[in-house]
């Protein structure tokens, strides 16, 4: 067994951004050498073959912390990068670890750097936020300092605690669904009545019954959202467009605001695809992503690091080999703007990199425009880009 502690993470990580002295490297070799194991954990991390194990390394490092001592070390500019779209060879870039520090970011340099690139009007980023629809139609805003207890019959019950909607209760004797939305800019969390936890992200919506009854636990999901299910013998299924997903219990993203897909990212457990009109299952993997083209109905699984899928729930964006359209489409849900193109050609260009989440959006215009060379102009809560 691999004896994988804080301290051989962190040298890991030092190792695969080659920012690691004499003395480190040498504790890392001997930790390395001192089961087969270890040596086998290590080389796999380092050819890039290893997804579940670099996830490992992603979930134990100071990611955040890690990109500031990057920063500080280098004032090399962001430059573009150019790959295959799906697959470029992760090898090259070593691990997981080093997508997420392969910057320099504007956005996390000295105070005197931090200067929005347009700021006509204030736009924050999104918050705790999001509309509950009752059975009845009645609607029922929620924040993260709302306080509400609602009483929907038979011992059931909804209480908006902080960041979370929760359910608690009995199972009635007939279905009644609730429905939960965020808006642009907004994001929450459910808690079910079995316990599984549901994150919603911005422009999503979740329809779900209150309590669940017989022999499946079915939701509708619109958006994107991170699911950590319950274990039960109960299938648990979300149906999203024409695909439903099947679990028992375990821990996957779904997203569908990339226009003419619909991604599936799955952490832990096992799932089970099936589309619409046809019988055949696609099973998915941990570590593997299920990308399905809406309008030609074909469905693809693959390895891949699934961080990047990942990186909102922990307050990031990850932009791996992203079109300028795609990731200006994830920031205009996120602050709730409207960006227009001078070039349409503009949104092909790639960006590879790591920003803050809950930034003024200045800093990352800043850091896009100096590393694709486009320029931002705003009128309100419009964007307008340009060479």
């Amino acid at each position: 067994m691999t004896e994988l502690n804080d301290r051989i993470v962190r040298l890991i990580g030092e190792y695969l951004t080659g920012e690691m002295d004499g003395t480190h490297r040498e504790e890392l070799m001997a930790w390395v050498e001192k089961k087969k194991e270890n040596k086998i954990f290590f080389e796999k991390i380092c050819t890039g073959n290893g997804y579940s194990h670099r996830w490992e390394i992603r979930k134990r490092i100071d990611i955040l912390n890690a990109i500031n001592t990057f920063d500080r070390r280098t004032s090399a500019p962001i430059v573009r990068r150019i790959y295959p779209r799906r697959w470029m060879t992760y090898a090259t870039m070593a691990a997981s670890v080093v997508i997420i520090l392969i910057l320099s970011l504007f956005a996390l340099r000295d105070e005197q750097d931090r200067k929005p690139v347009v700021a006509q009007v204030e736009i924050t980023p999104g918050s705790s936020k999001a509309v509950l629809i009752l059975s009845d139609g009645k609607e029922v805003g929620l924040g993260s300092e709302d306080s509400l207890n609602v009483n929907l019959g038979s011992g059931i019950r909804a209480d908006n605690q902080g960041q979370r909607l929760v359910y608690e209760g009995c199972a009635p004797e007939e279905l009644q669904y609730n429905e939960l939305k965020t808006p642009r800019g907004g994001e929450y969390q459910v808690v079910l009545s079995d316990g599984s936890v549901i994150r919603l992200n911005s422009g999503s919506s979740l329809k779900y019954p209150v309590a669940f009854v017989g022999d499946k636990r079915t939701v509708e999901l619109s958006g994107e959202a991170y699911f950590e299910v319950a274990k039960s013998t109960v299938p648990f299924l979300v149906k999203v467009g024409d695909i439903t997903v099947k679990v028992y219990g375990t821990s996957f993203n779904i997203n569908t605001h990339t226009e003419g897909r619909i991604r599936t990212a799955l952490v832990e457990g096992k799932v089970g695809i099936t589309v619409k009109g046809n019988t055949q299952e696609f099973i998915l993997n941990p570590f593997q992503l299920a990308d399905f083209d809406t309008k030609k109905q074909l469905m693809d699984i693959y390895e891949t690091d699934i961080t990047p899928y990942l990186a909102w729930t922990n307050g990031l964006f990850i932009f791996n080999n992203e079109t300028l359209g795609e990731i200006m489409n994830t920031l205009s849900l996120w602050y709730d703007i409207d960006v227009f193109y001078q070039n349409q050609d503009i949104q092909t260009l790639h960006f590879t990199g790591c920003l803050k989440r809950y930034d003024d959006i200045g800093i990352i215009l800043k850091a896009l425009s100096q590393s694709v060379g486009i320029q931002f102009k705003s009128d309100g809560r419009t964007f307008i880009i340009g060479n």
